[in-house]
């Protein structure tokens, strides 16, 4: 359905969503489908290529705002699950006791529930070389779900005896990680004193090589500075310490450009121009930059892979090919193979931006968010595209909202709208405009 029959409809529908913003949805509908781009580590997702597995919310009759509430509290838990940087998994033996002296990869991975294969998991295998090749680095696997013996059998024979595996059958440990059970794997890298230094994000081909190296370094330093992931990074949205003029300082802009983000509140959209749920999110967020000229920034983060992330994803796919799902697979050998080719991608970028965004509005600005660098310096890193992030006047996040795509079925015809919908985000822009006038 097109933009307008959402905007100019007047069962419009509102809904409970953070930022100490209480919405009351007024309308009730015969039945509801929330569909979810939710990244695993068995598909590049939305995080790597705009693809994912949509995941649907039973049909039938119950309560439209509790189900709207509980679909994006899940997904802004992605957005802030894990224990933060300084942080140490106090209590959580061995790892608390042993990682002390030592760097230490601390991984947490919750088991498919159905099919398990240990021989060809992407995951697992990889872990397994990075201990072989990294040897002055202790590595932790928690295995979160049932596990039977002779499924653990064949995930040591592919570990081998250099992993620490800690069973977690009920989750307990990877609650006390704080972590969610999307994406399945999240990691920590524990520092000499068991103080996490760099959260992890799930293992993926385009992330492999820039995560390896992380770990090569700082195991190989005499007296390590504290490392960090600038490419793909999991920072965590509490823990954002850079303004976001900053951020977008040495930025790419197809669209404005930094000046712009001076004096007003900015509205933060992150999307890829091959995310499908981003097709009508980012309708509604360019509406909403148009209605708000002058008022806010809405800026755009338009995710592209760089030709390091599409060589470590070829590499990676390659070596890795008996333990790729098919799709997995499929996806790159789409990329561009030769670096001719890989160059004329990447000159092609802003052109492909232009042409998906099209007539901007004036209140519109975006720029090329190479490898996530960007969405990830502003706590967005890890979250599901599209997403929304608020930010003060001064550059301070205020808060990180994951989208969802909402297809609503009215009296037998099915509407496409997004989650959270235009009328909860002009809600949550209003709110914004307001309490940065009281500062």
């Amino acid at each position: 359905m097109r933009l307008a029959s959402l905007l100019g409809s007047r069962r419009r529908l509102l809904l409970f969503v953070g930022v100490a913003l209480v919405l009351a949805a007024t309308i009730a509908v015969a039945s509801v489908l929330l569909t979810s781009d939710v990244p695993s580590d068995s598909s590049p997702g939305c995080l790597s290529c705009g693809g994912g597995t949509r995941t649907p919310l039973p049909e039938g009759e119950f309560v439209l705002d509790e189900q709207r509430q509980k679909a994006l509290a899940e997904s802004r838990q992605i957005v802030y699950q894990g224990l933060l940087v300084g942080e140490a998994p106090n209590g959580l033996a061995p790892f608390s006791q042993e990682a002390t002296g030592e760097w230490a990869l601390l991984y947490s991975y919750a088991l498919p529930t159905e099919d398990f294969q240990p021989e060809s998991n992407f995951t697992l295998r990889l872990l397994a070389d990075w201990q072989e090749s990294i040897t002055e680095l202790r590595l932790y696997l928690v295995l979160t779900g049932l596990i039977e013996s002779s499924i653990q059998d064949r995930i040591n024979a592919v570990l081998g005896n250099r992993i620490s595996t800690i069973a977690d059958p009920d989750g307990t440990l990877r609650q006390q990680l704080r972590l969610e059970d999307s994406p399945p794997g999240f990691g920590f890298l524990l520092n000499p004193d068991g103080v996490v230094a760099v959260r992890i994000p799930p293992l993926r081909l385009e992330n492999a090589s820039y995560i390896r190296q992380l770990l090569e370094d700082a195991v190989s330093r005499t007296n390590p500075a504290q490392p960090s992931l600038t490419r793909f990074p999991a920072i965590h949205p509490a823990q954002v310490e850079s303004p976001l003029q900053e951020i977008c300082a040495e930025a790419t802009f197809t669209h404005g450009n930094p000046a712009r983000l001076a004096g007003l509140p900015t509205l933060v959209y992150a999307f890829a121009p091959d995310c499908e749920p981003c097709n009508l999110a980012t309708e509604v967020t360019l509406q909403l930059a148009s209605e708000y000229t002058g008022q806010i920034n809405v800026l755009g983060f338009a995710f592209a892979l760089s030709s390091e992330s599409m060589r470590s994803s070829q590499e990676h796919a390659e070596q890795y090919r008996s333990a790729l799902q098919a799709e997995r697979m499929a996806w790159a050998r789409t990329l561009p193979q030769s670096d001719s080719a890989m160059v004329a991608y990447v000159d092609a970028i802003p052109g492909v931006i232009g042409a998906y965004v099209g007539d901007a509005p004036i209140g519109w600005s975006a720029a090329i968010d190479w490898d996530r660098q960007l969405s990830g310096a502003m706590g967005m890193g890890i979250a599901p595209l599209p997403c929304w992030a608020f930010v003060s006047r001064d550059g301070t996040l205020l808060d990180v909202v994951p989208g969802r795509l909402e297809i609503v079925n009215l009296e037998g015809e099915f509407v496409e709208s997004t989650l959270p919908s235009i009328a909860a985000l002009r809600e949550m822009i209003e709110h914004l405009l307001l309490s940065d006038t009281s500062d």
